[in-house]
C-alpha cells in the first residue's frame, strides 16, 4: 500500500472516530445552542472521505512549503485533512477541537464577515498563518452563515450559486444577442426597489421557531444583452428575474464581473453577476460567457464573496497573499488542452472552483481578543468590539 493510500485511509478512520465520539458523548454546546449543534452534526454525517486530487496536491504543497509550526484556519470540515495530509495544525477540525465558539466565530467573523478587521483579529488571536477555503464551501454557505448569524439571522443565506445560459432562449437582437441564465436560489435578504414611481418589495428568508428556513422569494434567472458595435462587444445592464407569490418581477442588477474587471451601473440591486466560461459536455466547445456565479448583496459583502470569489477586487485584504490556488482537475485539464482559457471558475457539469490558500499577514495594530477563545460565548457577542 502506498504512503498516499495509507494517509487516505487513516484520514477516513479519524473522521469516523470523531463522529463516533460525538455520538457517544453528546452535545458539546449548551441547550440554547442546540440549533447550531444540530446543523454541525448534520453536516458531519455527510462529509465523507473527500480528500480528492485538489486536496492531495494542496496538502503536498503545504507539507513542502509552509513552516512546521504553521496554523491553518478554515471551516471545521477540513481540519483532519490539514492535520494528516498537510501535517499542519488547524484551529478546528471534525472533533471541533477549537471549541464550539470557533465554529460560530469562523462562520461570523471570518467567512461571512463584511469587515476585514474581524477576520484579521480572529486569526491573529489564534496565531493563524494560513487561511484556506475549499470549493464546496460555496454550497455550504447556508450552514456556516446560519451558524455565524446573530439572533436575528443577519448573515443567513441559502448559498453562493450559479447557472448556465439556456441556449434555447438565446435570441439575436439588432445589435447582438440576449442570453437568459437559469438560476434557482432564495432571496436571502429583503429587497426593496423603486423605479419610475413603482415600488417592489421581495421578502428575504425567514426562520421558523424550530429554526427551519422558509424561502419566501426566489431569483430564477438573469437576462443580459451583449451588444456588438464595430466588432467590439459590450455588456448591457443585466436584469434579475424574481418570483414572489407566484408573480414575476424584473429588477436591474448593478454589477457584472468578467475577466477580472467590474462593470457597474448607476441603478439596481447591489449584487454581482460573475460571468464564467461554460464548457459544452458533448463537444468541448467553450462559451466564454456561457455561465455565471450570482452574488447577492449579502454574499457579495462577505469575505467568501470578496476574497474567494472576486479575488479581493476591492483590495480589502492586502496583507493576505495568495500562496496556493489549486484548480479543480477539470479546470486544469481545459487550461492545458484548450489554450487561452485562464479562468479559475468554469461551468462544466456545474461550477468547478479552486481550493485557495492565503498566507496571512497582519497590519500593524491588529488587536488580539482572548474572547475569541472563550467557550462561554453569545451569538454575535463580539460585534461590540468592532
Amino acid at each position: 500500500m502506498s504512503n498516499e493510500t495509507k494517509i487516505y485511509y487513516w484520514t477516513a478512520l479519524i473522521i469516523v472516530l470523531g463522529m463516533i465520539f460525538f455520538a457517544l458523548f453528546g452535545n458539546p454546546f449548551s441547550s440554547q445552542d442546540a440549533g447550531m449543534y444540530q446543523i454541525t452534526s448534520t453536516q458531519a454525517q455527510h462529509i465523507g472521505a473527500s480528500a480528492n486530487m485538489q486536496w492531495q496536491n494542496a496538502m503536498a504543497w503545504a507539507r513542502e512549503n509552509t513552516s512546521k509550526d504553521a496554523i491553518f484556519v478554515h471551516w471545521w470540515d477540513y481540519g483532519y485533512f490539514v492535520q494528516t495530509l498537510g501535517e499542519r495544525a488547524a484551529v478546528t477540525d471534525g472533533g471541533h477541537s477549537g471549541g464550539g465558539q470557533a465554529d460560530h466565530y469562523i462562520g461570523r467573523y471570518v467567512l461571512t464577515t463584511p469587515n476585514p478587521k474581524t477576520a484579521l483579529s480572529f486569526m491573529k488571536t489564534w496565531n493563524v498563518t494560513h487561511l484556506l477555503i475549499d470549493p464546496t464551501e460555496m454550497g455550504k454557505y447556508g450552514a456556516f452563515s446560519k451558524i455565524g448569524s446573530n439572533d436575528s439571522w443577519d448573515r443567513f443565506s441559502a448559498g453562493i450559486f450559479g447557472g448556465a445560459s439556456d441556449e434555447k432562449q438565446t435570441q439575436e437582437t439588432a445589435n447582438g444577442i440576449a442570453k437568459v441564465y437559469q438560476l434557482g436560489g432564495c432571496v436571502d435578504g429583503d429587497i426593496s426597489y423603486t423605479d419610475n414611481n413603482s415600488k417592489i418589495f421581495l421578502p428575504g428568508i425567514s426562520i421558523s421557531k424550530t429554526q427551519q428556513m422558509q424561502c419566501n422569494s426566489y431569483i430564477i434567472g438573469v437576462i443580459i444583452n451583449f451588444r456588438t458595435t464595430n466588432g467590439q462587444t459590450s455588456i448591457e445592464q443585466p436584469t434579475g428575474v424574481y418570483v414572489y407569490n407566484n408573480k414575476q418581477y424584473r429588477i436591474p442588477l448593478k454589477n457584472v464581473y468578467i475577466n477580472g474587471q467590474m462593470v457597474s451601473f448607476e441603478k439596481g440591486i447591489d449584487s454581482v453577476v460573475y460571468l464564467i466560461p461554460r464548457v459544452d459536455e458533448t463537444n468541448g466547445k467553450i462559451d466564454e460567457t456561457g455561465a455565471m456565479i450570482y452574488l447577492s448583496p449579502r454574499t457579495l459583502n462577505s469575505l467568501m464573496g470578496r476574497l474567494y470569489i472576486l479575488d479581493d477586487y476591492y483590495n480589502e485584504y492586502p496583507t493576505l497573499k495568495g500562496a496556493r490556488f489549486e484548480d479543480d482537475p477539470a479546470v486544469a485539464y481545459f487550461k492545458q488542452f484548450t489554450g487561452g482559457m485562464m479562468n479559475e471558475f468554469i461551468w462544466y457539469q456545474g461550477i468547478r472552483a479552486p481550493l485557495k490558500i492565503w498566507e496571512v499577514g497582519y497590519p500593524e495594530g491588529t488587536p488580539v481578543y482572548e474572547e475569541f477563545r472563550d467557550p462561554n460565548f453569545t451569538f454575535g457577542g463580539m460585534d461590540k468590539l468592532f
